[in-house]
């Protein structure tokens, strides 16, 4: 009890803790986002995320804490003072501090930089459209039907469809779609799997056993997109589960995957 005892007092004194406090973001957009996790014995007063370059803070801001969450969240505009390349090969790093003086490193999660990784390494691209499914997101205006209320980190399918809805481009190429997601895993259905249909072609198709975020992303050709002036994403899920199934919960709906991000580019000029 003595060792318990003084180990809460040496991460109360002043002069703060290295290394206590943890998070994770990802960049949308022109913005940096992501989540910190409280303080553990210790005060939260002072909190931001900086962003530092070779010691010195080029950007800061002020994490907030919503109602009924344990986290807090944070938004950081980019506005041309660090590119994502930098926070890529970690050139800008992000690190939390109070006032007090505890510190930590806040990373990215694994999906993001998988995804930011081919981003900026698999040659140019003209963006189409760039979908955030949180709840403070874009997507809203491009989703039919198929998709549940937003959380506050993704929107999650419902039943065996969810239909994306877009205007049509009109250059010839090579197109990608790109997108994070978590599966749902069940015990009666240990494997998800997803078909992506534009305009009822099949471009793409995925499976998996694994829980946590993932970064999928496959290449099809934009003929697809020429015999209509807007166009439609299928992405059909038959391994959707209810969860009153397999928790005890009300939640009847019928749901496979937690959708984060989704876009769609134009080969430019592929990596040679």
């Amino acid at each position: 009890m003595l060792g318990i005892y003084r180990r809460f007092l040496d991460s109360t004194a002043p002069g703060g803790i290295s290394n206590s406090i943890s998070g994770s973001f990802d960049i949308r957009g022109d913005c940096v986002a992501g989540v910190v996790a409280l303080v553990p014995c210790a005060s939260n007063a002072g909190l931001r995320v900086d962003a530092v370059r070779r010691g010195q803070t080029i950007a800061s801001c002020v994490p907030i804490k919503k109602r009924g969450e344990r986290r807090l969240r944070f938004v950081m505009p980019i506005e041309g003072r660090f590119s994502p390349e930098e926070i890529l090969y970690e050139t800008v790093t992000l690190i939390a501090r109070t006032d007090r003086g505890d510190t930590g490193v806040i990373k990215m999660e694994g999906a993001a930089r998988f995804e930011l990784t081919r981003m900026v390494l698999g040659g140019k691209v003209e963006t189409l459209f760039d979908l955030d499914f949180t709840r403070q997101g874009n997507a809203c205006p491009n989703l039919g039907k198929g998709w549940s209320v937003s959380e506050p980190d993704f929107t999650c399918t419902l039943d065996d469809n969810s239909f994306i809805h877009f205007q049509s481009p009109a250059a010839f190429g090579t197109y990608m779609l790109r997108m994070r997601f978590s599966p749902f895993i069940w015990k009666t259905l240990p494997i998800q799997t997803l078909d992506a249909y534009v305009n009822e072609t099949q471009v793409d198709e995925y499976s998996t056993s694994a829980e946590g975020i993932v970064f999928h992303q496959g290449s099809f050709d934009g003929a697809v997109f020429h015999a209509t002036a807007k166009s439609t994403i299928r992405l059909h899920h038959p391994n959707a589960g209810r969860f009153s199934e397999h928790y005890e919960t009300a939640d009847s709906r019928r749901m496979a995957f937690a959708f984060r991000r989704i876009s769609l580019v134009r080969v430019v000029s592929p990596l040679m």
